[in-house]
């Protein structure tokens, strides 16, 4: 007679559980069935990967912090303030004011925060700077170029005596 698996129950041991190697496997280490252990290990997996994940945004939340808080500190620390400045690109009698006024507007600045505004409007009043560009050397170093603005003519006003003043008006009034 010729004896098959399936003919022959497997024993069970006390308390239920089984006793064939086919039957132990069956079952995951924690004594449940695969389809109950499959959903709490997936479970398990999927809360430590989302600690995992909490943890990484935390700590790139912490470092672009750090780094935000870094980078403004060192923006204004004096290890990056700038102390030449090489002005070119102005000539005429008003030299002299322009490459003054240009200086000490960028002495306040930093090789990082360099106000190209803030240079415009420090030779603001000086009719002959058209253009101001800044280049940064780092650490300490500032180049401005200076587009300057020539003038082309210069007018000159006619005194205008009482007599030629009273007698334009009495015209315009009669001609109207």
């Amino acid at each position: 007679m010729a004896r098959t698996i399936a003919a022959h129950p497997p024993r069970r041991l006390a308390g239920g559980k089984a006793s064939s190697p086919r039957e132990r496997s069956a079952r995951g280490p924690l004594g449940l069935a695969h389809g109950a252990a499959g959903a709490l290990r997936a479970g398990v997996l999927r809360v430590r990967r989302t600690r995992r994940l909490r943890l990484a945004l935390l700590a790139l939340t912490i470092t672009l912090v750090v780094l935000a808080g870094g980078w403004l500190l060192l923006r204004h620390s004096p290890f990056v303030s700038i102390e030449r400045v090489q002005i070119s690109g102005v000539h005429g009698a008003d030299a002299a004011a322009v490459e003054a006024a240009l200086t000490h507007a960028a002495k306040g600045m930093s090789t990082l925060d360099v106000s190209r505004a803030g240079l415009q409007a420090a030779v603001a009043p000086l009719r002959v700077v058209r253009e101001v560009r800044a280049i940064p050397s780092f650490p300490h170093g500032l180049r401005i170029d200076v587009v300057e603005q020539l003038p082309v003519a210069a007018l000159q006003p006619q005194p205008v005596t009482y007599a030629r003043s009273w007698e334009l008006t009495c015209r315009m009034a009669w001609s109207a």
